[in-house]
């Protein structure tokens, strides 16, 4: 059933079910695997839409951490610092009343928050320096 599925969303060229089958290969250990279908979910998203099915950080937060797993150290913190930025402007106060800003849904919001720690650890970013990053860019 599972790679019944699996083909499905390639088939589909589907970037939310790319996506969702790169996490899942990635939580299955199949590093290889996640990374192929990671990179085709990744091309499929031509910019960042934070009111798409799935965010393409999510995307990001993935590779970064498969590319760590595969031993590409260099890609995966190009990865995780693409992810960092657009999760930070995206999760970042509104402002002003009437901001043009699209608020985020409270799941989005936490799975990018939880994704975001995840990777920091795999990939041994200090939280001061994360925090440094975030102080210095606002």
């Amino acid at each position: 059933m599972g790679n019944e599925c699996g083909q499905a969303a390639l088939r589909a060229n589907n970037v939310f079910h790319l996506n969702t089958l790169g996490a899942a290969l990635y939580r299955a250990g199949r590093f290889d695997e996640a990374l192929a279908r990671l990179d085709e979910a990744e091309s499929l998203q031509t910019k960042p839409d934070a009111q798409a099915n799935s965010s393409v950080a999510y995307t990001w937060f993935f590779l970064a951490m498969t590319h760590e797993r595969l031993g590409n150290s260099d890609e995966a913190r190009h990865c995780y610092d693409k992810a960092a930025a657009w999760t930070s402007e995206v999760l970042a106060p509104a402002g002003e009343v009437g901001s043009a800003k699209p608020s985020v849904t409270w799941n989005r919001r936490l799975t990018l928050e939880l994704l975001d720690a995840e990777t920091e650890q795999l990939l041994g970013i200090a939280a001061a320096e994360t925090t440094l990053e975030q102080a210095a860019a606002q």
